[in-house]
């Protein structure tokens, strides 16, 4: 949910500043929701989902190599890294879940953030030279870590 709403504020503002850009999501399973952006004629962006699982290296270099087939040169803009999920650990005092789930809380919400970041640099990095005359921003390569 946290997802497609961000994604149909983004394309408002795009609409409302008259730009026109592209817009990609990712996620290990496309809800319905995500997936309806991509025929949503009201939003002057260009929605591609792509499918992506932070805990699986081929699933991460092909949104890259997708990404920047996309972008080329002009790079990306903007890289908002959401993923994440949640153990539900037995009530008490301190974390009582199984350390396989303690690993793979670890491994998404931290060693996956890491690697999709890292990943994704060279194109920012892209952006960041390429609009060298705008401040760092939603039109000019940034990270937002959440």
């Amino acid at each position: 949910v946290l997802g497609s709403t961000m994604i149909k504020h983004f394309a408002v503002l795009n609409k409302a500043t008259g730009s026109q850009g592209n817009i990609f999501t990712s996620s290990r399973r496309m809800s319905d929701e995500l997936k309806s952006l991509t025929e949503e004629p009201a939003f002057n962006v260009h929605h591609i989902p792509l499918p992506l699982d932070v805990n699986d290296e081929e699933s991460d270099t092909r949104a890259v190599t997708t990404v920047s087939s996309i972008v080329g040169e002009s790079g990306l803009n903007l890289l908002i890294n959401n993923a994440g999920v949640m153990s539900q650990p037995k009530p008490g005092p301190i974390f009582v879940g199984s350390p396989g789930n303690l690993r793979q809380v670890l491994d998404t919400n931290i060693i996956g953030v890491q690697i999709i970041t890292t990943s994704f640099l060279p194109l920012l990095k892209k952006a960041t030279n390429a609009k060298s005359d705008l401040p760092v921003g939603c039109l000019r390569a940034g990270i937002v870590l959440e």
